[in-house]
C-alpha cells in the first residue's frame, strides 16, 4: 500500500510541479507530525541539505506570506518557531491538560509542560540537529503501534516535543495563529 501512495503522490508532484525538486516520503503513522517533521529532518541532514524547514499540517496554511519574514526573525533566537491559538507559549492547564478527562492521566513528558500549537514548525535544519543532540528522535512514542490522536498526536507529539526541548535549556517561540495562519478545521 505504501508502495501505491508513494507512486500516486510522485506523480502528483511531477504533473504539478515539474520544475521543482521533491522528495515524497511515506512512512507507517506511529507519531502525526512530529515523526514527520523528524523523518524530514533526517532526509535532509543525511543529504547534507541546510536552509529553512516549514512544516505545515494538511488543514493548516499561511494566511498571507508575513509570517515568513516574522518568523525567520524569531528564529535568530530559538531552536523553533511554533504557533498558538491563545498567542503565547501554553503551559499549566491551558487546553485542560490537568482538569480536561481526555488529558488528566495521559502520558507527560515532564511535571511542567510547556508547548505550542501542533499546526506549524518552522527551523532550520542546524537548529533541528541542536535539538536532536539534545532530546535524540523528536518523537517519543513506539513506532510499531498505530497512532493514537490524543497520545502521539497531542501529549508526546505537539506537547512533549517542545516540552521535552524546554526542559534541555533551549528556547522556542510561536506565532499567533490568528495573525499568520487559518485552520481550515477550527475556523
Amino acid at each position: 500500500h505504501y508502495k501505491n501512495v508513494k507512486e500516486n503522490l510522485e506523480k502528483f508532484c511531477l504533473e504539478y510541479l515539474p520544475n521543482k525538486n521533491y522528495h515524497v516520503i511515506i512512512e507507517y503513522n506511529w507519531g502525526g507530525t512530529i515523526a514527520a517533521l523528524w523523518y524530514t529532518y533526517k532526509f535532509l541532514n543525511s543529504n547534507k541539505r541546510d536552509g529553512y524547514v516549514v512544516h505545515m499540517e494538511e488543514d493548516f496554511g499561511p494566511k498571507n506570506n508575513d509570517w515568513y519574514n516574522v518568523a525567520k526573525k524569531k528564529l535568530s533566537n530559538v531552536v523553533y518557531v511554533g504557533e498558538s491559538n491563545i498567542g503565547r507559549i501554553k503551559k499549566g492547564n491551558d487546553d485542560g491538560r490537568l482538569t480536561n478527562r481526555i488529558f488528566r492521566n495521559t502520558w507527560r513528558a515532564a511535571k511542567q509542560e510547556v508547548w505550542t500549537d501542533g499546526g506549524f514548525y518552522f527551523s532550520t535544519v542546524k537548529k533541528l540537529k541542536t535539538i536532536e543532540e539534545k532530546i535524540g528522535i523528536f518523537h517519543k512514542g513506539t513506532q510499531t503501534d498505530k497512532y493514537d490522536h490524543i497520545l502521539d498526536g497531542i501529549s508526546i507529539g505537539e506537547v512533549g516535543f517542545p516540552t521535552l526541548i524546554y526542559h534541555t535549556g533551549l528556547k522556542f517561540d510561536i506565532l499567533n495563529r490568528r495573525s499568520y495562519f487559518i485552520n481550515e478545521w477550527n475556523e
